[in-house]
């Protein structure tokens, strides 16, 4: 019966993540927000907000607007794989805690490894580097992706939930964490040293995720991790933060002309920015 009983209230969870995702996703954007502003930054010098912020959120609804035209979803992948009893969940009982923790640990094993992949293979990084092209960090980067790049990571994203046979409240709450991790990591705020270094053995932080923006190739390719840090430490990518931080965010001055143009984003896949910017 006490089984029941919790199957019952994770359902109706479910059906509250459902019925309020798009309440959850501003609420946690403003949330993120308001912590940027409250804790101390770490950048000297900063872009013109509002042309970089109309692009980075620009390009946030379009990815979410064409997430929107596919067949399916997170929702309905998970409302698939309960219906058509596919995947991991729907033939081995687990406790809710175990089946968040595997859904964590997969997403953020799979989109480490797309992350690994779109740095590697020069067509996924020339969309990539729409990302990468901004001068400066902070939230409204987290929502700095090509919509192509939307396109291409959803498939997988949605696989995983079907193969664990997620249940809907599983599978909302990792997006939601999942989200939150990539806001977090942007974030313009320097964390106190000690709260830095114990997030920093588990979670991507502001600290770490700052060398993933580096100019520099090297520092580039480094901490890809999203909300945790633990595969960059096991594959060999980790960057130990040091307090000055990289020397400088972006792509290099080719690019700064055309990091605070959305059509000049938007088309940065197929072309490459001029020599000289009017």
């Amino acid at each position: 019966m006490d089984g029941f009983a919790d199957n019952l209230a994770l359902e109706r969870f479910g059906d509250f993540l459902s019925a309020q995702a798009l309440l959850i996703y501003c609420v946690l954007v403003v949330a993120f927000a308001m912590v940027e502003l409250a804790l101390p930054d770490r950048q000297r010098g900063r872009a013109v907000a509002g042309k970089r912020n109309v692009v980075n959120f620009a390009l946030g609804l379009i990815g979410m607007g064409l997430l929107g035209l596919f067949p399916v979803g997170t929702l309905a992948s998970a409302l698939l794989a309960r219906e058509e009893q596919w995947g991991l969940f729907n033939h081995v009982d687990a406790h809710p805690v175990l089946v968040l923790l595997a859904a964590i640990a997969t997403q953020t094993f799979v989109l480490y490894w797309i992350h690994r992949a779109t740095h590697a293979f020069r067509p996924l990084w020339r969309i990539h580097r729409v990302h990468h092209a901004d001068t400066t960090l902070d939230l409204s980067t987290g929502l700095r992706h090509h919509p192509v790049e939307v396109l291409l990571t959803a498939p997988f994203h949605y696989a995983v939930v079907i193969a664990l046979g997620l249940p809907v409240w599983a599978a909302l709450l990792t997006d939601f964490l999942m989200f939150a991790g990539s806001l977090f990591k942007h974030l313009d705020i320097a964390l106190p040293r000690r709260l830095e270094r114990a997030l920093g053995t588990i979670f991507a932080t502001p600290a770490l995720h700052r060398y993933h923006h580096s100019e520099k190739v090297a520092e580039t390719d480094s901490n890809f991790g999203n909300l945790v840090i633990i595969w960059d430490r096991l594959f060999g990518t980790y960057h130990a933060p040091q307090p000055q931080g990289p020397a400088r965010i972006g792509l290099g001055t080719e690019h700064d002309g055309v990091a605070d143009r959305l059509g000049w984003q938007l088309r940065l896949p197929l072309q490459d920015p001029p020599r000289k910017f009017p």
